[in-house]
Parts: structure tokens; C-alpha cells; sequence
């Protein structure tokens, strides 16, 4: 493939962007963070790069979105969702503190963010943002990338769409689900 638009969801330390860089170095590459502190480690990681990185919660509305950012630990971790964990969520992963406190960041909606990029089209998008994946292709828009690469989970995310509602949603607008990888997803547009 030789992509022109990567869009990428979910930087956690900028390294998957980072590598899409450097395999399609003709590619605009944007990796968006939600989590203040996580959005620092990308900004270091990728520092003298091409790849474009945004901060903001990517959902179905631009402005201040609640944040609640985990911890691994005690160290910043990828685990912040706009969602809170489950119980279920807490069982797989007893080391993830997410906090009871919400914190603001900006939301963005997926159209809002291609708009500002002057992006009409996306080749891939990979979304690993614990889940409010359904959320985001909610704010596609007009906009249909080509490749939606995505993970998402069952049961993980109190008030989080389950992962059926995104799949129905997904062939509803003109995607075919061509690998199912456990939680991991590609979907191809028809």
C-alpha cells in the first residue's frame, strides 16, 4: 500500500506512529494523546520526526471532554479512558489504578480534526483508545477511511458501547470486518 493519510488514536509513547513513519516516509502521519502527561512522553519520543502529534480526546464533540487518567504502578500508564473501568476491567488488571476523579481535556471529533489538517481523505486509521472507539467513528462525518485497524474490548468500560454496537455500526456504514484477531480488528471499506 503507499498510504497518503495515517491517522493514529491513542499515541501511548508515539512508537506505532513513529514506525508508520518511517515505513511510508511520503505519508502525513498524525498520532493523537488524550492524557496530559502521556501526551508529554509522546511529544519527547517524537521529537525531529515527520509524524504530527495532537492532543485531544477524540469523541462526538469538540470542546472539554472528563478524563480518567490511570496509573501502572504509580506510573503514568495508557489505561485513561473518557470511560471508567469495570469491575470485570479491574479483575484483568489489578495493577491499573484509574482515578475516581475526572480531570477536563479537549475533545475533537474525528471530521473537526480533518478539517483542521485539511484532510479529505485517510488511508489507515488505528485507534487503540480504551474504549471510546465507537465514539470517534461516531464523528467520522463524511469521512470514511479506507483501513480501520482497531482494539477493542468486551465488558471493560462502564457506559462504554459493547463491542457489537461498534461492529454493526461499522458495516452500517460501508465496512467489511476482514480480520477478527481476538481485540483487534481490520476493517476494510467496500
Amino acid at each position: 500500500i503507499s498510504p497518503k493519510v495515517i491517522m493514529d488514536l491513542g499515541s501511548y509513547d508515539g512508537g506505532d506512529a513513529l514506525r508508520m513513519a518511517q515505513e511510508f516516509p511520503d505519508c502525513r502521519v498524525i498520532t493523537v494523546e488524550a492524557d496530559p502527561a502521556r501526551h508529554e512522553i509522546v511529544k519527547n519520543n517524537i521529537s525531529g520526526s515527520s509524524v504530527i502529534l495532537e492532543h485531544y480526546a477524540v469523541c462526538e464533540n469538540d470542546g472539554p471532554v472528563s478524563w480518567f487518567p490511570a496509573t501502572l504502578g504509580g506510573a503514568v500508564d495508557a489505561q485513561g479512558s473518557l470511560y471508567r473501568h469495570t469491575d470485570h476491567y479491574q479483575a484483568i488488571f489489578p495493577n491499573v489504578q484509574q482515578r475516581e476523579q475526572a480531570e477536563v481535556v479537549h475533545g475533537i471529533r474525528l471530521d473537526s480534526l480533518c478539517r483542521m489538517h485539511g484532510i479529505t481523505e485517510i488511508d489507515l486509521l488505528h485507534m487503540d483508545i480504551e474504549g471510546a472507539e465507537n465514539a470517534a467513528l461516531h464523528s467520522l462525518g463524511a469521512v470514511r477511511p479506507k483501513i480501520i485497524f482497531a482494539e477493542m474490548c468486551e465488558d471493560r468500560f462502564i457506559d462504554g458501547p459493547s463491542v457489537d454496537e461498534t461492529h454493526t455500526f461499522l458495516l452500517e456504514i460501508g465496512y467489511e470486518l476482514v480480520a477478527n484477531l481476538g481485540s483487534d480488528r481490520l476493517y476494510f471499506h467496500k
